[in-house]
């Protein structure tokens, strides 16, 4: 009876602190977006070019966009999270606030997944269940982690499908985990890391004689995941020469860095892989804990290599994998040998966990340092709605640029409507020259800006971190008085 009570108590337990978990985590993401809507992170340029295909998707049918490319449609990142930004445009109609609420659900939704799979495993042990979450939660309410629940990229929507692979790795369905990654290359090409705990363990699996069994229902994802790969490829066989020019143009931005950041980022991979060896060797099954830190391994080799600052979420992601794999396995085993090892790999993961989720960092500490009050707008509501009515009063068919500062979603549906024909000032995302003539400029300033920014205004009229909100400027007049 006492033991049936022990039972019932711990399981309690657990919920309550998965209800808590659960709210605290909801609280925050609510706070970010109502408080701190569109202060932390500011609008970003990235954001312009995904959500400007996305609209043209929802209103035009076309991933083209004559802002981003005069002459091409813009093939330097896949389609996948523009087609399902345009999906929510359809049903809901546009709004900035929208697309950066859709990051926040996808957020939760991978974090939740995350949960899930570890709660099946340590929900036995109370406090490892504590520590688990208590570590979750340095993870994901991590303001540097939080950028990605506050943005339109593709970083939320393909955290979500890796999480979701992940979940369908652990239940031996490996063939929807697997497709799972195949069709978020649509999404992203970095599936590509992901690949890399699927090849461990068809390795493993051939090397101990070990079936993969694939049900009927797995193959059939497999076959969808193809087809969606086969539709993509298609599309890129259409615009082949775009695709090729972009493509040059990612590969020269990523040599700012090397590959994997050099001998140090390499180091780090070796050591960090023999955790999933030993957990093979004390295991000797390919578990839960095999499972979460091979992913580990991928989300920091993903960040090592994209030299990226919306990548901070996976170096803790992937320390915090990794801690998670060791802390199950001190459940399961209780020999004083065997945790005594595992702590002491424990400990330093949790370390660089915190690092990354806490310390410094050189792009978002300056965005954070400029935040003085939860009520500072980056642009007030007074500044958007005139800007909006002034757009208004353009003649249709004119062009305007805002420098491609990221303030442009805000007014997309705006200038849609007027007819005007927004474009940034050079030729396309990934080619300055030649630089475009257009009617009109808007500039638009913010004390949030940045200081490093300031350096890509280099058509005239260059921003000086000030809450001067936007203003008007005819490009016309100053073409006339040059003449």
């Amino acid at each position: 009876m006492k033991t049936i009570i022990i039972k019932k108590l711990k399981k309690l337990n657990v919920k309550n602190l998965s209800i808590l978990f659960f709210l605290t985590l909801a609280t925050v993401l609510i706070i970010q977006r109502t408080v701190f809507a569109f202060e932390y992170p500011i609008p970003w340029n990235d954001e312009v070019a995904f959500i400007a295909q996305a609209f043209a998707l929802s209103t035009e049918n076309t991933l083209f966009v004559w802002g981003l490319n005069q002459e091409q449609i813009v093939m330097w990142m896949p389609p996948g999270y523009m087609i399902m930004l345009a999906a929510f445009y359809k049903v809901f109609g546009y709004s900035f606030e929208l697309t950066r609420w859709i990051s926040s659900a996808l957020y939760f939704m991978s974090i939740l997944t995350i949960l899930h799979i570890i709660k099946h495993e340590i929900k036995s042990n109370i406090i490892l269940y504590s520590i688990v979450l208590l570590l979750m939660l340095t993870t994901f309410l991590s303001p540097y982690s939080l950028t990605i629940a506050n943005i339109a990229r593709m970083e939320s929507f393909y955290f979500l499908l890796f999480t979701l692979s992940l979940l369908f790795f652990t239940k031996n369905l490996p063939g929807i985990a697997l497709a799972i990654v195949i069709a978020s290359a649509t999404v992203h090409y970095n599936a590509i890391y992901f690949l890399f705990p699927a090849s461990v363990f068809i390795l493993w699996c051939i090397t101990t004689n070990n079936s993969i069994t694939i049900r009927s229902f797995e193959l059939l994802s497999l076959c969808v995941s193809a087809l969606v790969i086969l539709t993509y490829l298609l599309f890129v066989a259409n615009n082949l020469n775009s695709f090729i020019q972009d493509m040059q143009f990612q590969f020269e931005w990523k040599k700012i860095g090397e590959v994997m950041s050099g001998r140090k980022g390499w180091i780090t991979l070796a050591a960090l892989s023999l955790i999933p060896i030993y957990i093979l060797f004390i295991s000797k099954t390919f578990n839960t804990s095999m499972w979460l830190s091979l992913y580990g391994i991928s989300f920091i080799a993903m960040a090592l290599n994209g030299h990226n600052m919306w990548y901070s979420f996976a170096f803790q992601t992937g320390y915090m994998l990794l801690a998670i794999s060791v802390i199950i396995l001190l459940n399961q085993y209780k020999q004083k040998k065997i945790q005594t090892i595992l702590i002491f790999i424990c400990i330093p993961l949790i370390a660089q966990q915190l690092n990354y989720a806490w310390g410094k960092h050189d792009q978002f500490s300056p965005m954070l340092s400029l935040i003085k009050s939860p009520s500072q707008s980056f642009l007030n509501k007074e500044d958007i709605n005139k800007t909006r009515k002034t757009l208004h009063t353009l003649p249709s068919g004119s062009s305007i640029s805002f420098g491609y500062t990221g303030v442009e979603p805000f007014f997309f549906n705006t200038m849609y409507q007027a007819g005007l024909k927004w474009g940034i000032p050079g030729n396309s995302v990934t080619q300055l020259h030649p630089v475009r003539s257009m009617d009109y400029r808007v500039h638009c300033d913010s004390s949030l800006f940045p200081k490093y920014l300031f350096m890509y205004d280099w058509d005239g009229y260059p921003r000086k971190g000030e809450d001067t909100g936007c203003a008007l400027i005819d490009l016309s007049v100053k073409k006339q008085n040059a003449k």
